[in-house]
């Protein structure tokens, strides 16, 4: 039951930081469109 518990929480970590990874990419993003624009 923990190894279970404790793989599980490895997975969400990783989401966490694939999402994180993610919304770092777009706000890139977005900033280089802002600075197309200007």
């Amino acid at each position: 039951m923990l190894n279970v518990g404790k793989r599980q929480a490895k997975q969400r970590l990783k989401k966490l930081k694939i999402i994180a990874g993610l919304k770092k990419k777009i706000v890139y993003l977005r900033v280089d469109d802002f600075f197309d624009f200007v």
